[in-house]
C-alpha cells in the first residue's frame, strides 16, 4: 500500500513538474510574440483646438496625423480636397492643386449647416434670404463669374452647392457625398434639349410634357428684321435668342444687338424677380399693373405668376451712355416691345385642366 501511494506521488509531482515548464515556455513564447489589438474606431470629429495649426505646405498625410481622424475625401473632377469635421459645429474644407494631390492650395475653416435647413430654401430664393435661412453662413463662391457657384458644408459631412448663375436668386441647388453622387434638389420638370427652330421648339415641349403643364409661354417674332438666334431648355426654363438678320455668330452686333428672353419655371415668382430688379438697376420700374414692368433695358412680364425677363438690344436700352440721334429709338414701352415680339401660350394637348 504504501508502495503505491508512493507511485502516487511522484506521478503527480512529475505532472506538476512538466506542467510548469510548459507554462514557462508559454510566458517566453508571449515575451516574443506581440498579440494585435483591434483598431480603434475613427473618431467622427477632430478636436477644434487642432484647426489654427493646419498650415500651408502641409500635406495630406501631415494633416490626417495632425487631426488623428480620417478625412472625408472628394477626388473627382470638380473637387480635389478633404473635409474635417471639428467638434464645435464647424468644419475644414482643404483643397489641393488639381496637378498635385498633396499639397494643399487653399485653407477654408467654416460653419457648417444642419441638413434639415434644405427643407427651407428653394430654387429662386435670393442669396440674401438663402444665407438668413442659413444663419448668416455665407457659403464659398467657387467661381470668378458675379453671383456664380456657391459652396456650403453639411454637418453630415456633405457638400452643398447653389447655383446662382450671374444672378442674386438660386437656379439649381444640389449636395454631393464622398463617392461622387450628386443629387439635384427641386429640379425642374424641364428637360434639356436645343433646337434649330421654332417650330422643333414646340414640337420638344409636345412631346416632353404634355399631361404636365396646361400651356407654355413662348416669344414670337413680329419684327422682320430679327430670326431665331438659339433656343434651348434646362430645369430652370425656357432661354431664346433674337439677333439681327444675316448676322455673323463672331461679330460683337450679334451679342449686343440681341433680343434676350428667359423664361422661368423654378420656383421664381414675378413679384420676386421685380422686386431683385428694383433692387439691382438704378432705373425706376415703370410698371403696368400687376401684368409687367419696365426697368431701363429689360422688361419683367408676369407669366401666371411665374417670370419672364425680355432684355432688348444694346443700342435700343435706355440705359446706353453711347446713344446718340443716329441710334435707332429706345424701347421703352410694351407697345414699343410689341413691334418685335410678343408673348403667346402654347397650349399643350392632355394636359389636365
Amino acid at each position: 500500500m504504501k508502495r503505491l501511494l508512493a507511485l502516487l506521488l511522484a506521478l503527480c509531482t512529475c505532472v506538476a513538474v512538466l506542467s510548469s515548464c510548459a507554462s514557462c515556455a508559454d510566458e517566453d513564447e508571449n515575451e516574443k510574440v506581440e498579440v494585435p489589438t483591434a483598431p480603434t474606431e475613427p473618431k467622427e470629429f477632430a478636436d477644434a483646438k487642432l484647426a489654427s495649426k493646419i498650415k500651408e505646405g502641409m500635406t495630406r498625410e501631415e494633416i490626417r496625423k495632425l487631426l488623428k481622424i480620417p478625412p472625408l475625401k472628394y477626388d473627382d473632377k470638380y473637387d480635389r480636397a478633404d473635409v474635417y469635421l471639428f467638434d464645435d459645429g464647424r468644419a475644414a474644407y482643404i483643397e489641393y492643386y488639381h496637378n498635385d494631390k498633396e499639397n494643399l492650395m487653399n485653407i477654408k475653416i467654416e460653419g457648417t449647416l444642419d441638413p434639415a435647413l434644405l427643407d427651407q430654401i428653394k430654387r429662386g430664393y435670393s442669396y440674401d434670404k438663402i444665407t438668413e435661412i442659413f444663419g448668416g453662413v455665407k457659403g464659398d463662391m467657387t467661381t470668378s463669374i458675379y453671383w456664380g457657384l456657391y459652396r456650403y458644408v453639411l454637418n453630415d459631412g456633405r457638400l452643398l452647392y447653389i447655383n446662382y448663375d450671374g444672378r442674386k436668386f438660386a437656379t439649381s441647388i444640389s449636395t454631393k457625398n464622398g463617392n461622387g453622387e450628386e443629387v439635384e434638389l427641386y429640379p425642374g420638370d424641364i428637360k434639356a434639349f436645343t433646337c434649330d427652330n421654332m417650330e422643333e421648339f414646340k414640337q420638344q415641349l409636345v412631346k416632353n410634357y404634355s399631361g404636365k403643364e396646361t400651356k407654355f409661354a413662348v416669344p414670337k417674332l413680329v419684327s422682320t428684321e430679327y430670326e431665331i438666334g438659339s433656343l434651348y431648355a434646362n430645369g430652370k426654363g425656357l432661354f431664346f435668342s433674337f439677333v439681327p438678320k444675316d448676322c455673323d455668330e463672331e461679330s460683337a452686333e450679334y451679342f449686343n444687338e440681341r433680343f434676350l428672353i428667359e423664361i422661368y419655371q423654378i420656383d421664381l415668382t414675378y413679384n420676386d424677380m421685380l422686386d431683385f430688379y428694383k433692387k439691382e438697376y438704378d432705373f425706376e420700374a415703370v410698371e403696368y399693373g400687376d401684368t409687367a414692368a419696365y426697368l431701363g433695358d429689360l422688361f419683367v412680364l408676369n407669366n401666371n405668376g411665374r417670370a419672364i425677363v425680355v432684355q432688348v438690344p444694346w443700342s435700343m436700352s435706355e440705359g446706353n451712355w453711347q446713344r446718340d440721334e443716329n441710334s435707332p429709338p429706345a424701347i421703352t414701352t410694351l407697345e414699343e416691345l410689341e413691334k418685335y415680339l410678343v408673348i403667346e401660350y402654347l397650349d399643350l394637348p392632355g394636359a389636365e385642366e
